[in-house]
């Protein structure tokens, strides 16, 4: 039986998924593009571009915001070529639920349910999905 969680209880668990991708970079890597952790919670993947999945927590909702990197703070640091067409941002809301002895998360209130661990897998996976493509974008390949 699945239940809502507590606000405290949700920020814990949305605390342990943040651990639960951290813990899926590597210490130390030479493999281009390389995969980092900052620590305000972003995941970065740089390569010739950069990208990150940036975890949003605000007034207990939980986003996870695959974008360019630097792209909250708007175009301070950033330029685009005038008419080069660039991969916009895609965002996951996720919901945690109380299950009887784990938290599951469901990304935009999808029928997919996933323990901490298998969503980590998941948003690391989806933000290399996201720099190939972003990578494509300029050249119009989808």
């Amino acid at each position: 039986m699945m239940t809502d969680l507590t606000v405290s209880q949700a920020a814990e668990a949305w605390n342990q998924l943040q651990d639960a991708v951290r813990s899926q970079v590597p210490k130390e890597s030479q493999t281009t593009p390389l995969l980092r952790w900052l620590k305000s919670g972003h995941l970065l993947l740089i390569g010739p571009v950069q990208v990150q999945a940036r975890f949003v927590a605000k007034e207990h909702q939980y986003e996870i915001r695959f974008e360019r990197f630097g792209a909250e703070q708007g175009h301070a640091n950033f330029e685009a070529t005038p008419g080069l067409v660039t991969k916009g941002p895609e965002v996951w809301k996720l919901k945690p639920t109380a299950g009887k002895l784990e938290v599951f998360w469901t990304i935009d209130n999808g029928p997919e349910v996933k323990l901490p661990n298998s969503m980590a897998r998941r948003i690391v996976d989806h933000l290399g999905d996201y720099y190939r493509a972003y990578q494509l974008a300029p050249l119009g390949i989808h």
